[in-house]
């Protein structure tokens, strides 16, 4: 039953996709190419994850929407994480904590920080 809603979900978002497409929003789509990425990568499709992450943030920092690329960022750092890319990981969250912390975002970036921690740890151990 999970496989099937994430199927549905993903097919729902690349209409959206689509649609966004078409009218020109292009931040819609990147936000929507994030929500890809997060489908994928929950069902560990990680090369497709990856793909839609890089177009979302391709888009979020052509438009300046530099905080959204922070948290782009972040998800990329937790897919590499999760395909045991530690220094990939470390680096893709190490851009999202200074943006975090450009943007006085002491919450996300407090996350941040603890889950490099938690991976250099790990790592060490």
């Amino acid at each position: 039953q999970e496989q099937q809603l994430s199927a549905e979900a993903e097919a729902n978002y690349q209409k959206s996709l689509e649609i966004k497409l078409e009218l020109g929003d292009r931040l819609g789509a990147a936000a929507t190419y994030h929500q890809i990425g997060m489908v994928a990568q929950a069902d560990r499709r990680y090369a497709e994850a990856g793909a839609n992450y890089r177009n979302a943030l391709e888009i979020f920092w052509n438009a300046g929407d530099e905080y959204s690329a922070g948290i782009v960022h972040h998800n990329l750092g937790g897919l590499a994480s999760d395909q045991g890319q530690l220094r990939e990981a470390v680096a893709s969250y190490s851009e999202a904590l200074e943006i975090f912390q450009k943007f006085g975002d002491n919450e996300k970036a407090t996350d941040t920080y603890q889950t490099v921690l938690r991976i250099l740890q790990d790592d060490d151990g």
